[in-house]
């Protein structure tokens, strides 16, 4: 099999949808669950801290809804991102330039 024909195939097995992060983001967004599926765990993890420690102090609501709707935009350049890192690395690993 071609070598590019390969490189494809690892990196249509490995690419994130946005439309699947955008369904993700639209059930779960507000614990950061879009993020686990896109990878950025830390950023997750912030999203969903900042959800618990907005139940104890409710003026952080207000942050909290700031940092999800804002992922409504960063969610399209996060998937890009993504998918332009697994594009490299599935080239390096089968060895094309």
């Amino acid at each position: 099999m071609n070598n590019k024909i390969k490189i494809e195939m690892l990196y249509e097995s490995k690419r994130k949808s946005k439309l699947i992060a955008y369904l993700i983001g639209g059930i779960g967004g507000s614990f950061g669950l879009h993020l686990f599926y896109l990878k950025h765990n830390e950023y997750a993890c912030l999203v969903l801290a900042l959800l618990g420690l907005s139940i104890l102090v409710p003026q952080l609501m207000i942050i909290h809804v700031i940092v999800v709707l804002s992922g409504v935009i960063h969610t399209n350049y996060l998937v890009d991102n993504y998918n332009i890192k697994t594009r490299v690395e599935c080239e390096l690993l089968m060895g094309e330039d």
